[in-house]
């Protein structure tokens, strides 16, 4: 005779059916409780994450290199040379880091 698990199921049987069995499996964190869509979910989750940290990313480095730009210029005493030169530096090197991080996720 087969040994019955706590909650009255043999080790034969399908898939948890009630609701406490489903988060009980859940639960366990193994690998193999996840299903290939749940994967695919958090995979899409997951680059969703990214896509936005790399937007979050191009706009901080602007406004970080834009500010060094003015305070070089207020500095100095100059009308806004710097302010061009260090927005340009930020655009370039954004523009640089967000194709290659896009082309990673392509992969």
């Amino acid at each position: 005779m087969t040994e019955r698990e706590p909650s009255g199921r043999s080790e034969g049987d399908a898939a948890p059916k009630g609701l406490i069995d489903r988060l009980a499996a859940k639960s366990t964190g193994l690998p193999g409780d996840e299903t290939p869509a749940s994967k695919q979910k958090q995979a899409d989750d997951m680059s969703m994450w990214k896509v936005g940290g790399l937007g979050l990313q191009f706009a901080g480095t602007v406004a970080i290199f834009l500010f060094m730009g003015r305070w070089i210029d207020n500095h100095f005493g100059w009308k806004f040379g710097a302010t061009l030169t260090m927005l340009a530096i930020a655009l370039v090197g954004s523009f640089y880091l967000l194709i290659k991080q896009t082309m990673k996720m392509d992969k």
